[in-house]
């Protein structure tokens, strides 16, 4: 069957899909209700699906696919290869701020994501961390306050302050500017050293399979460290 999380990389082009975003926000511990699902269609701002008594709503999209649906699992080799194939920068990275907005005309959500990296394994040339090892990441959907009502648009990826993560980057460029983006699966590292799913915007695991997991981080870094080096 289908995994609906955020998939794996796809050898046409390494997708980058806006689907694949991720969020710093923490989950409330408590939630007073169970969210009202919505959907909103192109032309249809958020807030006029929003009713007076609402505290609590979870956006879809209508008219875009908003859950990314991948089947294919790769082993692990072909996994590390592609991604040195197709990231611009892999890295170790803690979650150092975020921040959501309104776009298209109050149609949906889009947010930045602050990300400080404390190990860097592999880097674009002009580097996509600064100096300091910081970046910021433009992913799609998130969460923020609409006429006093808590909305979260989309599905996915949770992101916890004081947590390490391993990501995959991939940067494209206009004439104006430079935007950062994640690049297939992201991962978690868990207290352990081991690489695990991520957790998603509902607070559960995402089930998308891949090699990775329950591999330590310390065997990742040197399969890439070795194919960076051919």
């Amino acid at each position: 069957g289908c995994n609906h999380a955020v998939g794996a990389m796809t050898r046409l082009g390494f997708l980058l899909v806006s689907v694949i975003v991720v969020t710093t926000q923490p989950q409330p511990t408590t939630q007073s209700k169970t969210p009202r699902r919505i959907e909103v269609v192109r032309g249809t701002p958020i807030a006029e699906k929003l009713r007076p008594d609402d505290e609590f709503v979870e956006v879809e999209r209508g008219d875009v696919i908003s859950r990314y649906v991948d089947d294919r699992v790769l082993s692990l080799p072909q996994d590390l290869d592609e991604r040195v194939e197709f990231s611009d920068a892999i890295a170790v990275v803690e979650p150092s701020g975020t921040s959501s907005y309104l776009i298209e005309n109050g149609e949906w959500v889009q947010s930045t994501l602050d990300l400080h990296s404390l190990e860097g394994l592999k880097d674009h040339k002009p580097p996509l961390f600064d100096r300091n090892g910081n970046t910021t990441i433009v992913h799609d959907g998130g969460e923020l306050q609409i006429k006093g009502v808590r909305v979260r648009a989309g599905q996915y990826y949770l992101f916890k302050p004081g947590e390490r993560y391993l990501v995959f980057l991939k940067a494209r460029s206009t004439a104006s500017n430079t935007r950062v983006f994640f690049i297939g699966m992201q991962f978690r590292i868990t207290s352990e050293g081991l690489i695990a799913p991520m957790y998603l915007s509902d607070g559960t695991a995402s089930t998308a399979p891949s090699a990775f997991h329950g591999v330590s981080l310390k065997q990742i870094k040197e399969e890439f460290r070795s194919r960076l080096k051919r």
